[in-house]
């Protein structure tokens, strides 16, 4: 952070979150207003070195590639504004009538939010420098994570937020710690993981929130430096969460807390403020800054993970599904007990995930006795929904024909959330139409048939879909 005349303060102590200045704009789609900061990913020409230097050799292409597709994609709002850009504003609004800074003021009495000393004989915390080796720095910021565990731990005992309304009680939410291990069925090695309660299993497809410590240094160095290693993280979640519609990460920079939320559109950088003291003689001039912070994180830590980018719950090969209407929105349920009309997820179609813009999930399934295929995708709002534009590529001409030929049945349609900065989450049930076009190529250019055969058919794939998409043009659907 820098101060007025843009220079880097020695050490940041973000102001008040603002809880008490009012919602301002509308989603804030693509906005560059007052309230936002644009923050420019640097080109990959200096990822080697310079962002990844305890990274391992091997993740610093793909890390450098997500960096250079988020270029001029981060916005840095106010906390109040990401609010109003996640569409959490009700639910914000409910949390301030109900919780007020007063119920984290034991903490401060208390000293607990005071990162200890260290315990005698091992040396004390230091900030990174250049000199620093790689075990000083990952020790250092070991011990900034231990400090975050023990203000958790603090927060979920606290007797004074126990009498607190029963929606804020507790935390839905247990971290585990991961270092140094992977997080279960990926790469990552995060700091700290955030899962639901009630999840017995703790894998990749079932966290919540992710959290970061690093060394002491400003916080636009810190996203610049940390960029990819992020974006990978929330890449990563997204392609084994169908039901996901942002990622948030929490990155602890010294004693000041910070929010990165990573959306379809970009992403976005936000400060929760100071967490903690290096010392017990800071408490006094430190409290107007800790309590609001400790407010805005016990928000996000009693959020719901439908108000934290999960939707429902992850869907899984092999989970029985059913389509609900809960209170007017469509549901997809994994239900233990299947039903005639549920859905048998089977096995993945491959399928390529970009950080940003549209994508999707596909799955083989069955459908009563029917082969159909599961899509869940997220799609731009500025176009028609999938089921929309299938309907109409399958609508009759004057003759009682398809307008458009070769067009998969739908059985079932529906947008599952609607404007999530900018995209909506949606699926289609839809008729499974056998080989996919690249698993089509893959096994043709392994045949043993001649080459001229093997031009031959593929002409023949090609020009069958190019008339598909010449017909969806000429209807002014090109999907």
């Amino acid at each position: 952070m820098t101060d007025g005349n843009s220079r880097e303060t020695s050490e940041p102590r973000p102001s008040r979150s603002g809880a008490e200045r009012p919602y301002v704009g509308n989603s804030g789609q693509g906005s560059t207003s007052a309230a936002h900061r644009s923050v420019h990913a640097t080109p990959s020409s200096k990822v080697k070195g310079v962002y990844y230097e305890h990274e391992p050799a091997t993740l610093i292409p793909r890390r450098g590639k997500l960096v250079r597709d988020l270029h001029n994609k981060g916005l840095s709002p106010d906390f109040i504004q990401l609010v109003v850009n996640l569409g959490l504003v009700d639910v914000h609004t409910a949390y301030e009538a109900n919780v007020p800074e007063s119920a984290f003021e034991s903490l401060v009495d208390n000293s607990l939010v005071v990162r200890p000393n260290p315990a005698p004989g091992t040396s004390k915390v230091k900030p990174q420098t250049a000199d620093s080796s790689e075990d000083e720095v990952h020790e250092s910021e070991a011990a900034y994570v231990d400090t975050f565990k023990r203000l958790l731990d603090s927060l979920s005992s606290s007797t004074t937020i126990a009498t607190l309304p029963p929606d804020y009680r507790k935390t839905l939410y247990v971290c585990k710690d991961n270092q140094p291990k992977r997080v279960q069925g990926s790469e990552l090695k995060p700091d700290l993981a955030f899962y639901r309660r009630a999840n017995r299993t703790k894998d990749i497809s079932r966290v919540q929130i992710l959290f970061e410590a690093k060394q002491h240094m400003n916080e636009e160095t810190a996203y610049k430096k940390y960029l990819g290693q992020f974006a990978d993280y929330a890449l990563e979640i997204w392609k084994t969460q169908p039901l996901r519609t942002f990622v948030p990460l929490l990155m602890l920079l010294g004693c000041n807390l910070y929010l990165a939320v990573f959306t379809r559109r970009g992403y976005y950088t936000t400060t929760i403020g100071q967490v903690m003291c290096q010392r017990t003689s800071d408490l006094t001039s430190c409290r107007d800054d800790v309590l609001p912070a400790l407010r805005t994180l016990w928000f996000l830590l009693t959020l719901p993970p439908s108000n934290i980018g999960q939707l429902n719950t992850s869907i899984h090969s092999f989970n029985y599904v059913d389509i609900k209407s809960i209170a007017g929105q469509v549901v997809l349920e994994v239900v233990t007990y299947p039903s005639d009309s549920s859905i048998v997820v089977g096995s993945r179609i491959p399928q390529s995930m970009p950080i940003v813009g549209r994508c999707a999930h596909l799955f083989k399934a069955r459908y009563g006795n029917i082969d159909v295929v599961l899509k869940i995708s997220s799609t731009p709002i500025n176009r028609l929904p999938e089921g929309a534009i299938y309907e109409v590529l399958a609508t009759k001409d004057d003759d009682s024909n398809p307008r458009v030929s070769g067009i998969p049945r739908v059985h079932s349609s529906g947008i599952l959330a609607n404007n999530i900065d900018g995209y909506r989450l949606e699926y289609v049930l839809m008729e499974d139409c056998g080989t996919t076009i690249v698993k089509y190529f893959d096994e043709l250019r392994a045949s043993n048939l001649p080459a001229a055969d093997i031009v031959c058919e593929a002409r023949k794939c090609v020009e069958s879909v190019m008339e598909t998409l010449a017909q969806a043009r000429h209807v002014s659907v090109l999907h």
